[in-house]
């Protein structure tokens, strides 16, 4: 079993020592299910992400910890994206001069890379965030206040809004 690997089970996390809990690799050429081509598994639907985030699993629990633990987890987060990004730059940079790699797929490689770098971009904003508001969390985590304001935004959305 993989470090970090755990399953939500009756309001707590246990250990996921099931098969298949490491994160998967999807190997286009090769069907996930047999007898079935590139192209057939392609027409599937597939599923939609699954986010598996040990360090935002320590932020979860920082009301188990200390303030100093949630501080060090999101400055990890924001590392994180900043690396991350720094790939998608050196990526993008290459294929603007025209050097990047597989340039026959710039079309497919360019949507895919929008999707990681916004994701990317998004996980690093929200460490800000979360930087600034443990910030001001007194040092035992469980007498911080909840940000209502955002609570009450969020309610007030429809789920389709963005």
């Amino acid at each position: 079993m993989g470090a970090g690997r755990f399953r939500a089970r009756g309001g707590s996390l246990e250990p996921n020592d099931q098969p298949g809990a490491a994160t998967r690799h999807i190997d286009p050429h090769r069907s996930a299910h047999p007898g079935r081509s590139p192209r057939a598994w392609l027409a599937l639907p597939g599923e939609g992400p699954n986010l598996e985030f040990e360090q935002l699993l320590n932020v979860f629990f920082a009301d188990q910890s200390s303030k100093a633990d949630a501080l060090r987890a999101v400055a990890n987060i924001r590392l994180w994206a900043e690396k991350r990004n720094a790939e998608n730059v050196a990526v993008a940079r290459a294929y603007v001069a025209g050097e990047g790699p597989f340039s026959e797929r710039a079309q497919v490689l360019n949507v895919v890379g929008r999707f990681l770098t916004e994701f990317a971009d998004m996980v690093g904003n929200w460490a800000e965030w979360a930087d600034k508001t443990i910030q001001a969390w007194p040092d035992d985590v469980r007498g911080a206040e909840p940000d209502c304001e955002w609570m009450e935004k969020v309610a007030a959305r429809s789920p389709r809004t963005h």
